[in-house]
């Protein structure tokens, strides 16, 4: 069971979340976020309103999730700031397929994917070859597209602690979300996301 102060830490993040919905979602979703907000009564948005960011939040995303699953190990990510949570989409998704790394090689790229992953880079690089190359033209995807590749896993393995937290999350992806990045044969034989999830966090600490 969580502690008292597990919980605490977990509602504290929760609100700051709520008050940052704006500023923690990729630039495409600025007319929706303003469609569904001035839906809203002018009295409910007003702002630094505790009840305006609860009502923001439930109708951009649906019911406030109960504390236990913010603490969820994807529950932590999806309360994190927007390039945090990338960083570690990101990562997932590298982890869970060391041969794109190995088949990335254009400096340019590869710069570019050490620079979303920070920390995480140089663990990802020592990961055992254990999957198959994939073309160059595949490997060189700009960091987001494999950001929303390790959203993908996690959203097939249900792993998102319920609709809230998962739309939440999405927010942070362009709202046009680039669509099979990786060919078929590069799906077979991957690590278990969730035990990926928990190799990829102490990379951030």
């Amino acid at each position: 069971m969580p502690s008292p102060r597990e919980l605490a830490t977990a509602a504290r993040a929760f609100e700051a979340r709520l008050s940052g919905l704006d500023a923690s979602a990729d630039p495409q979703w600025r007319d929706h976020f303003e469609g569904v907000c001035g839906a809203l009564p002018a009295t409910v948005t007003a702002p630094g309103s505790r009840r305006g960011q609860l009502a923001v939040f439930e109708a951009l995303c649906g019911p406030v999730p109960d504390v236990e699953t913010l603490l969820t190990p994807v529950g932590r990510w999806t309360l994190l700031p927007r390039k945090e949570l990338l960083s570690r989409l990101c990562a997932l998704a590298l982890a869970r397929r060391p041969g794109i790394l190995r088949s990335c090689v254009r400096r340019t790229a590869r710069l570019a994917l050490a620079d979303m992953v920070g920390h995480a880079y140089e663990p990802l690089r020592d990961l055992p070859f254990t999957g198959p190359n994939v073309p160059g033209q595949v490997a060189e995807r700009p960091p987001i597209d494999w950001a929303i590749v390790g959203y993908q896993d996690l959203t097939s393995r249900r792993l998102w602690p319920d609709r809230s937290m998962r739309r939440l999350a999405r927010f942070a992806l362009p709202r046009v979300a680039a669509r099979h990045i990786l060919p078929p044969e590069t799906h077979n034989r991957l690590p278990d996301t969730l035990d990926t999830v928990a190799r990829v966090e102490p990379w951030f600490a």
